[in-house]
């Protein structure tokens, strides 16, 4: 998902070059770092100020005019992100966004405190708005687990929105699994990871 933004801003900016870099997989994200010219702006595709933005910082601790951008998932704008893609996936079942639960699914972990973080300040962004007839939070990995979210709002509808980078083992597969074996109605808008409109956020991270 990285390689896809990166091929879309490089189409847009002439003379800036952008690059995608993996802390698992390759191209490996010190590769990149160390072969970009600096000073260079690294702006996270992940969801949380969490462990794995930790790992990222670590692994790039050597390099010098290397400077961080803050996380796509704690922009305020990816708030605009996921309530334009709950309401288009409400409307495209016939269902008010006004009478509809949104339901935020995070990754969660007892190791960083930060994911939950973030998936808490954009559920209360989304709050704010009004848009939706409440806002829950689920996690996969710390309670509120999904599952049991799910069964809690058994009584529908629920939009749930994934706070993940791309269709991954969570993205796809866990979230999945649970709103497959949810006894209410349950609609999934995928990651928001993968949408276009994410990339704005990454030229503003970026400054460009």
């Amino acid at each position: 998902m990285a390689a896809e933004h990166a091929r879309a801003l490089t189409a847009e900016f002439s003379g800036i070059p952008v690059e995608a870099g993996c802390l698992r997989g390759e191209p490996a994200v010190e590769r990149v770092a160390a072969g970009l010219p600096k000073p260079l702006v690294v702006v996270p595709l992940l969801m949380a100020e969490g462990y794995i933005l930790d790992l990222m910082r670590q692994r790039l601790a050597g390099l010098e005019g290397v400077l961080f951008g803050r996380p796509v998932g704690v922009h305020p704008r990816l708030a605009v992100v996921a309530a334009a893609a709950a309401e288009a996936s409400a409307g495209a079942r016939g269902w008010d966004p006004r009478a509809t639960t949104l339901l935020p699914i995070g990754h969660g972990t007892a190791r960083h405190a930060g994911s939950a973080r973030a998936a808490e300040a954009l559920a209360a962004r989304l709050e704010a708005t009004g848009r939706f007839a409440r806002i829950e939070t689920a996690f996969l990995e710390q309670p509120p687990f999904l599952a049991e979210r799910l069964r809690a709002l058994a009584a529908g509808p629920v939009v749930a929105v994934g706070l993940f980078v791309d269709a991954g083992p969570h993205g796809r597969d866990d979230v999945e699994a649970a709103i497959a074996a949810a006894p209410g109605p349950v609609a999934y808008t995928g990651p928001l990871g993968g949408s276009p409109a994410i990339r704005s956020i990454l030229r503003e991270l970026a400054r460009l």
